[in-house]
């Protein structure tokens, strides 16, 4: 009956308001839970306390005792008329205030200790939670089952808004199934709060199960957030696994094929990312795919097969062969109706056929068109190369920017360097060897002959 380990409970609670909610519970005298109560063997165990089985000494009822830790983080409300109660025994006296829901488990007593607190609830025999219930019954629940579980859980929320109560932590594993009855109820408030209409700042409750905006902006609202909590709840009990690891990477939905089309609209719209796109508790309650029979859409009840229709597309007549059970029953009109609606549905998609999706008109109209655009003056720029400011001639005969000066300073002229001795190859003429050789070539000397 605890929560997984995965739930995380806040770290701040904001103070009270005051409410007038009238209660039977009173905060207990001293007295001994040993002597009025017999431990069971354990039923569940998680990182806030221990759930043993239990039975009342003075009348064997059979109870849940639940032992809870104080720690540091321990908060406790203000309750009208019993003073400072623990968190969640304050919550579920609010929703145990008459008149009760017989959705919601119900608190029959509890013990106050310097280092914890002891709660005594109720226990259905035979129950268990919902989650191990489904694992036990082929991992999921088929769509009439869990339309029972989602009625009775839609009451059990509503019934905790009027006690102005927010439980923030709606899962399977939170839910109580009477496995005789299919009877739900709704239990662990620990991770609850006191509900208001502003946002909450302060995060609570399983990751997988928190709506997206608590990641986008730390900020979500009580009324989207239960909502998105019941998708995945809803969706976790059809297909067997929840729709996301996490909130954090909302991607695109993946259904069985055996779900209805109502069913998946139904999980759809809970699982908006925006939250004002979500319906409200009410919006689901009068959703088609509650009141629709067994586990089918209203637009396939007549559960037809392919090989009974027969469709002729060049003159779009449908052919019924419906089978002779269900012949007698069908009246004329209903044959009528039947034939239009098989007609309508072997069409090809209406989206095709649609104008808006066309766009030949678009490509016609006017405005689309850019010949005047380009005849228009404002747009030829004639009179921006005639104007003067855009010629450069001034620029060009500006003083400052001729270079004469610069040309004609010594330091640029290289003459003193050319007459330099060391640059002179006159000495190179004296030498005898180098002066007889350039003479030859030049011919001014003839060259001698060979000695005899």
């Amino acid at each position: 009956m605890e929560s997984e380990g995965s739930t995380q409970r806040k770290g701040k609670l904001p103070s009270s308001e005051d409410e007038d909610h009238t209660t039977s519970f009173e905060r207990p005298a001293k007295r001994s839970c040993e002597e009025e109560y017999i431990k069971g063997p354990l039923l569940g165990k998680g990182g806030f306390g221990s759930v043993y089985a239990g039975t009342r000494s003075s009348d064997g009822l059979p109870v849940a005792i639940k032992y809870v830790s104080k720690d540091e983080e321990h908060e406790e409300i203000e309750i009208d008329g019993q003073g400072l109660l623990p968190l969640e025994v304050a919550l579920m006296t609010r929703v145990n205030s008459a008149p009760a829901c017989p959705n919601v488990l119900q608190l029959v007593d509890w013990f106050d200790h310097p280092s914890h607190y002891v709660m005594i609830l109720e226990r259905p025999d035979p129950c268990q939670d919902l989650h191990r219930f489904c694992e036990e019954n082929d991992g999921c629940l088929n769509e009439s089952q869990a339309k029972k579980v989602l009625v009775q859980l839609i009451n059990a929320l509503k019934h905790c808004n009027s006690r102005k109560v927010f439980h923030r932590d709606v899962k399977p594993q939170n839910l109580l199934i009477c496995t005789d009855s299919l009877e739900i109820k709704l239990l662990d408030f620990g991770c609850g709060d006191l509900l208001k209409d502003s946002e909450y700042k302060s995060f609570a409750g399983t990751p997988s199960y928190t709506p997206p905006e608590w990641f986008r902006s730390h900020r979500y609202r009580a009324g989207p957030a239960t909502v998105w909590s019941l998708g995945v709840t809803l969706y976790n009990l059809l297909c067997g696994s929840v729709p996301f690891r996490s909130a954090k990477s909302v991607h695109r939905l993946c259904f069985p094929s055996h779900l209805s089309a109502d069913c998946r609209h139904l999980i759809r719209w809970c699982l908006r990312a925006a939250a004002d796109d979500r319906p409200s508790l009410q919006d689901i309650e009068q959703h088609v795919w509650l009141h629709c029979t067994g586990g089918q859409s209203h637009h396939t009840s007549l559960n037809l097969s392919i090989e009974g229709v027969n469709f002729c597309r060049s003159s779009g007549i449908v052919l019924l062969s419906l089978p002779p059970h269900c012949s007698h029953k069908m009246q004329p009109l209903d044959r009528t109706v039947t034939s239009t609606w098989l007609k309508q549905l072997l069409r090809p998609p209406p989206v095709l056929q649609q104008p808006h999706l066309k766009p030949p008109r678009l490509i016609r109209q006017p405005h689309l068109k850019p010949p005047r655009l380009i005849c228009q003056p404002h747009l030829k720029p004639p009179r921006l190369i005639r104007q003067p400011h855009l010629k450069p001639p001034r620029l060009i005969r500006q003083p400052h920017l001729k270079p004469p000066r610069l040309i004609r300073q010594p330091h640029l002229k290289p003459p003193r360097l050319i007459r330099q001795p060391h640059l002179k190859p006159s000495r190179l003429f004296h030498q005898p060897h180098l002066l007889a050789f350039l003479q030859r070539l030049s011919g001014h000397i003839p060259k001698q002959g060979p000695e005899k």
